[in-house]
């Protein structure tokens, strides 16, 4: 039996539109995963940026909140003026005792009580 040529030449023509369909489709994928590939590395580029960021405030925190050592001069006030609250509190606090009970306290339990 002998094929028709025009028969041939349709299913040539079906075969090419199909090709040319299956090429468009291709790469309109193409596009659109190039698309979603720029859009993902621009945000693997904001988390990279991020991250350095982060690391950077985590530093300056672990900075911050490191002890400061004071001078000689400034550890001697400090433990100066501790001294002094701490005598004049108890002071306080004696005198505070005295006056609930009524009792007079002398001047040398005060000072030593605490």
């Amino acid at each position: 039996m002998k094929v028709h040529p025009a028969l041939t030449y349709i299913v040539w023509l079906a075969i090419i539109a199909g090709l040319a369909i299956w090429l468009a489709m291709t790469h309109q994928a193409r596009l659109r995963l190039a698309g979603e590939h720029q859009g993902l590395e621009q945000q693997l580029q904001k988390m990279a940026e991020l991250s350095a960021w982060n690391a950077d405030l985590s530093r300056q925190i672990a900075k911050a909140n490191e002890p400061k050592p004071l001078a000689p001069g400034q550890l001697s006030e400090l433990l100066r003026a501790v001294r002094w609250e701490c005598s004049v509190g108890s002071s306080r606090r004696a005198m505070g005792r005295a006056k609930k009970t009524g009792r007079s306290t002398p001047y040398w339990r005060i000072i030593s009580s605490g």
